[in-house]
């Protein structure tokens, strides 16, 4: 499992929470699109996964997706820190990366 940070619609207080992602063929687009499968906060979140990593490296390390932006009182905000991204495509083999003392240099697509 991977980790994410769901802020509460109602209280605002923040919480480390257990997503997981799928990758594949978008429906209405072209590329895959990564999805959240387990975390989501309405089932609707997800990105194409090559313009969410492309320029990564170049980010800070402390970097996150705003899977859900969130609505007050109605829905929870969901961040995905980058890191937690670029483990899990590292995990499923569809990336490699080339690090520099622990520092990502290159993300190469495989």
């Amino acid at each position: 499992m991977y980790k994410g940070i769901k802020t509460n619609a109602h209280t605002l207080i923040p919480e480390i929470v257990e997503v997981d992602f799928e990758v594949r063929k978008s429906e209405w687009t072209e590329g895959d699109w990564i999805y959240i499968t387990k975390g989501a906060v309405t089932g609707y979140e997800s990105a194409n996964v090559r313009e969410l990593v492309g320029d990564y490296s170049k980010r800070s390390v402390f970097s996150t997706w705003i899977a859900n932006a969130g609505t007050l009182n109605e829905y929870h905000r969901l961040e995905i820190p980058m890191s937690e991204i670029i483990k899990y495509l590292e995990d499923q083999k569809l990336i490699e990366t080339k690090r520099e003392y622990g520092y990502i240099k290159e993300v190469v697509w495989g």
